[in-house]
């Protein structure tokens, strides 16, 4: 069973994406270990609608 990484990522481990348009797309992205984790920077960090998208390390990645 693939897990997520036991600590989860914290504010300041976010950075603005390269592609990001300030007011508009503005996408932060986390890295550690292979796992990435994305977020809308607009949402109030650890807010109900705060929703993240985790993606698994390659070599957790089902076949």
């Amino acid at each position: 069973m693939n897990t997520a990484p036991s600590l989860a990522f914290a504010e300041i481990d976010f950075r603005k994406a390269g592609k990001s348009v300030p007011d508009k797309d503005c996408v932060c992205v986390a890295r550690r270990d292979g796992w990435v984790e994305l977020r809308d920077d607009k949402t109030v960090f650890g807010a109900p609608d705060d929703h993240r998208l985790v993606s698994l390390p390659r070599s957790s990645t089902p076949s």
